[in-house]
């Protein structure tokens, strides 16, 4: 939502901040993050407020619609979690005090007690007195609807998402780089080229007509009745059809989020699903998010997708579901890893999953026992490795001679280029080996 622009003229503005969570919030201030979640079930509005926000605040920063931080940058954990959450953010409003003993706020001369109304511009960093009326973004209507009380976004909306990130990814690359299936080789398939050749022995006898008849003509010199040959057979071209599987795994552990590489990460994935759903759209796509353990998800829900505030990277069981998905699948089959993380966890034969750092030679025996059977099961897995150490370097590259696989080692500025670019080379590839 956004403030309603009168409304906000008119508040009293007591400080300013860094605008860390886009949006508008008003609620009833709270300084603890176990006071708003008390309030917050009550069915109250809570901004939650701290002087710096740390782990041990993040059920208030769930509770809560709103945040404001007096300490603290664009890296600090309140606007990393922020970010993550989708909660309106203001940090580092420097201006203003807390006093954590007497549970008050002060700021540009006006002091506020636990309870009092406070609203947050976060699209801006302004933080008012008071609440301020509201309405919904017209950026955004349209873009979701009310099922049963919970905001949802609407298809439209997750198309016009992944559309946005597919641009914004290949906006440095030429128009042509996102091209069709680019075929060398033609013959029997099911697209029409508006391209002929002569007809040969074993060809669908798709007959171009006005070809024939103008080789037929060519051949007798014209008149009437023109008698045609097998030699005047102009047959029309066809497209063949190349269909390929892909699941992404996306790592969502804590590091992830906690060394900035979860929303370029997540980006490259919406623009990716974008990029096939509107380029390849014969082709499929699964999704699978691995922490401590292992999701498949799908595209209605990538836009809410978030990291696990757990420890743990568990590819084994990502590789697991990954292959029963594709098992289903027809085409060549590839699987796209993208991670910052070591395999540190692993699913127990109980079901249960096991956490251990440094990992555990249990751990990595059963996820290179994973990607032997992707490997037999001809699956290529082609993994791009962001923030590498020496360690997981080794275990990649292991997977690569493992598998037959490519390794990536890149950063999260330029991992959309790396992703996105190997898989239309990918594809194009598999044009030319047919």
């Amino acid at each position: 939502p956004i403030f309603d622009s009168k409304a906000e003229k008119a508040a009293k503005k007591v400080g300013n901040g860094l605008p860390a969570g886009p949006g508008a919030a008003s609620g009833k201030i709270y300084f603890s993050a176990e006071d708003s979640v008390k309030a917050a079930a009550k069915g109250q509005n809570v901004i939650l407020v701290r002087q710096a926000t740390s782990p041990e605040d993040l059920r208030g920063m769930i509770a809560a619609d709103g945040i404001l931080t007096t300490e603290g940058g664009a890296s600090s954990h309140a606007a990393l979690v922020a970010r993550q959450m989708g909660k309106v953010c203001v940090c580092g409003a420097h201006g203003m005090t807390i006093d954590y003993s007497k549970k008050t706020l002060s700021g540009n001369g006006v002091t506020l007690k636990e309870g009092d109304e406070l609203s947050l511009n976060g699209f801006v960093g302004n933080v008012y007195k008071g609440g301020i009326k509201s309405s919904p973004s017209q950026v955004i209507q349209g873009l979701i609807e009310n099922k049963e009380g919970t905001y949802e976004l609407t298809p439209r909306a997750i198309r016009k998402i992944g559309n946005g990130a597919l641009q914004e990814l290949f906006k440095r690359m030429s128009a042509d780089t996102l091209g069709k299936h680019a075929l060398e080789k033609t013959g029997a398939g099911h697209e029409r080229d508006f391209d002929t050749k002569p007809y040969e022995y074993g060809d669908r006898f798709n007959l171009h007509i006005e070809k024939t008849l103008r080789n037929a003509v060519a051949r007798t010199g014209g008149g009437t009745p023109v008698r045609l040959h097998p030699d005047d057979f102009e047959i029309e071209r066809t497209e063949q059809l190349v269909r390929s599987s892909t699941v992404l795994m996306l790592d969502v552990s804590m590091s992830m989020a906690m060394r900035d590489n979860f929303l370029p990460a997540k980006k490259v994935t919406m623009a990716l699903h974008s990029l096939i759903s509107s380029q390849y759209p014969r082709d499929f796509l699964g999704m699978v998010s691995f922490s401590e353990v292992a999701r498949e998800f799908n595209a209605a829900t990538l836009p809410e997708l978030s990291w696990d505030y757990v420890y743990g990277t568990n590819m084994q069981h990502s590789f697991q579901i990954a292959r029963k998905m594709l098992a289903k699948q027809a085409g060549t089959k590839q699987i796209i890893m993208i991670t910052d993380g070591e395999p540190t966890a692993h699913i127990t034969p109980s079901g249960q999953p096991y956490f251990n750092y440094p990992p555990s030679q249990e751990t990595v025996d059963l996820t290179l026992a994973e990607v032997a059977k992707c490997t037999r099961e001809d699956i290529r897995i082609n993994t791009f490795v962001l923030d590498v150490t020496h360690y997981l370097q080794n275990f990649v590259e292991q997977i690569s001679r493992m598998n037959g696989g490519r390794a990536f080692f890149t950063t999260n500025e330029n991992l959309g280029d790396y992703v996105l670019m190997d898989f239309v080379d990918h594809k194009r590839s598999l044009v030319r080996g047919r």
